[in-house]
């Protein structure tokens, strides 16, 4: 489908996480994740969600990923394994500033550049701990478009915008 006969980009949900080679744990990981998590919590709450490896179409990928990340209504970003793909794409999403939801293994360091920005941790280890992730995870959605989305960038933007103004106020 092109983007334009898509659903409303406020209601596409675009995911991005670590992929690896088919068969692999990271794809497992992931898919188990996207499929009994993420998507049915996010089309649950009225969004169209897609991962850029489910979508075959032509074209260059890295130009898909980023259109993505600066029309998509909302973004969740899934930290796990500190893949350096996933933290780039999620700069740009916060160069976008707008939403982006992350999440992580409980076990996973978030590193300090971007550790202040909430995030669910993830206990797969039991369904209490699921449970805790997947109401953490529809309460981000439900309060992703009404809620101000700050982030190093936006903050930033911001303080030049107010330095800019001459007014101290």
């Amino acid at each position: 489908e092109r983007r334009s006969e898509m659903t409303d980009d406020r209601k596409r949900c675009f995911v991005i996480c670590p992929f690896g080679p088919v068969g692999s744990e990271t794809r497992r990981r992931s898919d188990d994740i996207y499929e009994n998590l993420i998507a049915p919590i996010a089309e649950a709450c009225g969004y169209h969600v897609f991962r850029t490896i489910d979508d075959s179409r032509p074209g260059e990928i890295t130009q898909n990923v980023v259109e993505q990340l600066f029309t998509a209504g909302l973004v969740v970003a899934d930290l796990t394994g500190g893949n350096a793909n996933v933290f780039y794409e999620l700069a740009l999403r916060h160069v976008s500033q707008k939403p982006c939801i992350q999440l992580a293994e409980s076990d996973v360091p978030i590193p300090f550049d971007v550790a202040q920005v909430n995030t669910i941790f993830l206990d797969r280890s039991s369904i209490g701990g699921l449970r805790r992730a997947e109401h953490e995870l529809r309460q981000h959605i439900d309060k992703a478009g009404l809620v101000s989305f700050e982030n190093p960038v936006s903050r930033f933007y911001r303080r030049q915008d107010m330095a800019r103004s001459g007014d101290p106020t």
